[in-house]
């Protein structure tokens, strides 16, 4: 999907996402620029994939399907309200909408019927949010198990000589 992105497309994304010290490195703004920025970033993006992801995929995926079947019991038991509060201590849910304490500048975040996409991730330490249009409203939470998932270590045996 990345590669099949217009060119002024990304350019749009790029001038409304890219901030900070990082995008006004001339490297970067090269790449940016460019009329290959598409394709570049996406062959980045590819090869971070396989090198930093792939093999932990499985593994990574499980724990948000479980949690997604989790938050459906909590929705059936519990409804709504309890189930999108219950994925950040920052979110709290009123009549006229959703808060989330991360983003006050935001305030209330109103659906008027237009849903919200709730996304599991192990990436996330906090939450985070999507609410510009033209996508849907969007929180991306701290999916169960991903603490014990990054606290785990690797033993590796002491072997002196």
């Amino acid at each position: 999907m990345i590669r099949a992105t217009p060119l002024e497309a990304a350019r749009h994304e790029f001038a409304a996402t890219a901030s900070g010290p990082s995008a006004r490195d001339p490297r970067v703004r090269a790449v940016l620029d460019s009329a290959d920025a598409v394709s570049r970033i996406a062959e980045a993006m590819d090869q971070a994939w396989h090198e930093l992801l792939a093999a932990d995929w499985p593994q990574l995926r499980a724990i948000c399907e479980r949690d997604v079947v989790h938050r459906v019991g909590v929705i059936g038991e519990h409804g709504w309200v309890t189930t999108i509060e219950s994925l950040h201590p920052s979110i709290a849910w009123h009549a006229d909408g959703i808060e989330i304490g991360h983003f006050p500048q935001v305030g209330t975040v109103r659906l008027a019927g237009d849903g919200l996409l709730l996304i599991p991730s192990v990436f996330v330490a906090n939450v985070a949010a999507h609410l510009e249009d033209p996508w849907p409203r969007t929180l991306i939470y701290r999916a169960r198990g991903t603490t014990a998932l990054w606290s785990e270590q690797e033993t590796v045996p002491n072997r002196t000589r």
